[in-house]
């Protein structure tokens, strides 16, 4: 695949950067949201424009709210939600996938791959898909809101990627990399899924800041929020 065709689904801060990257790159893109008031902010703005890490203004070719007609002739298929999202994305997924597509969790979180094949199996889907998901999202990026500037503050140099089976992860790895090269494949996806920095990332320090957070007080979550106690 010289030019894979991507489906970037969820258009929040990942979601928008990644469609608008690689829109830029010359890649082509379909960008799906479920909520209706996204898509038409989306569509209005006519572009989403990126600074930082990336620059440009980026017209995706598609953006829908209908999940069949975002993936369908997709060669990758890049997940961008809420980690509660995955197993119903998968259900709502299974009967518009078709065979060889590629599926990547950005991020799995822990145990993201494992629930969204289950999930495909149980809704019978019978396509032959593979799932991937990677430890963590390429970016460090920030939206107000969809159809407003996104802000690229960073690309991370090393993010893993695992796939089941697993034995297919060079392949993915390869032709992702026409896009990304930072993604480097691991073994499996315990790798991916026991290395996930969010897990200890936010739960413990929001404990620790609950009465800060109780009291309506701005602060900065990465820094204020991580004082050397509660690091």
């Amino acid at each position: 695949m010289h030019k894979p065709k991507f489906a970037v689904i969820g258009a929040g801060n990942g979601g928008q950067s990644i469609a608008a990257h690689l829109t830029l790159l010359g890649f082509p893109v379909h960008l799906y949201d479920i909520e209706p008031d996204k898509v038409n902010a989306l569509r209005r703005a006519g572009k989403i424009i990126v600074s930082g890490a990336v620059t440009g203004e980026a017209v995706i070719d598609l953006i829908t709210n209908d999940i069949g007609e975002a993936i369908h002739g997709a060669n990758f298929i890049m997940v961008v939600v809420p980690t509660v999202y995955h197993g119903s994305l998968a259900k709502a997924m299974a009967p518009c996938l078709a065979d060889g597509q590629i599926i990547v969790l950005n991020p799995g979180a822990t145990g993201g791959a494992l629930e969204v094949r289950s999930v495909l199996l149980e809704n019978n889907c019978q396509a032959k898909v593979l799932v991937a998901e990677t430890d963590t999202l390429l970016y460090t990026c920030r939206s107000p809101k969809a159809g407003e500037a996104i802000i690229i503050q960073g690309i991370k140099h090393d993010v893993k990627v695992a796939a089941l089976p697993p034995g297919d992860i060079a392949t993915v790895v390869a032709a992702l990399n026409t896009a990304f090269p930072p993604y480097k494949a691991v073994p499996n996806v315990l790798y991916t899924s026991l290395s996930n920095a969010n897990s200890i990332m936010h739960p413990t320090p929001t404990l620790l800041n609950a009465g800060r957070i109780e009291s309506k007080t701005s602060f900065d979550y990465y820094t204020d929020g991580r004082t050397p106690s509660i690091a």
